[in-house]
């Protein structure tokens, strides 16, 4: 029940670009031409249909870079809590990534790998 609002906090059209239309995430589509499509096959308010449209078709790769950092955040904390068993806390783990500031994904991997092993006392 816990992860029950997981969802809820993922990027409302991001998961759905792949599937608008080709010039909603190319470019050379009109603002007008996504929002309407977007409109009867996205389950979404119309204002945060626009929102996200006006967020997300300037910037094509926005949504795609956002979601792989997403996931390789998700590999990290799943790779701490295997790293740390037992003594794994998610808000230590959390403030070990945050406090490295912003960096490069590769970068705070090898952030978060020295942390494991300081945190757990040994060589990994």
């Amino acid at each position: 029940m816990a992860r029950a609002g997981a969802l809820s906090h993922d990027p409302p059209i991001p998961r759905h670009v792949s599937a608008g239309p080709a010039g909603s995430t190319c470019g050379d589509g009109s603002r007008k031409k996504a929002i309407d499509w977007y409109s009867p096959n996205v389950p979404l308010p119309h204002l945060v249909i626009e929102a996200e449209v006006n967020r997300c078709v300037p910037f094509p790769g926005q949504a795609l870079y956002s979601m792989v950092g997403r996931l390789d955040l998700k590999c990290l904390r799943s790779d701490t809590a295997c790293g740390l068993g037992y003594r794994f806390d998610v808000r230590t783990s959390h403030d070990a990534v945050v406090r490295s500031g912003p960096l490069r994904l590769a970068a705070t991997n090898g952030v978060v790998d020295r942390w494991i092993v300081r945190a757990s006392g040994s060589e990994r």
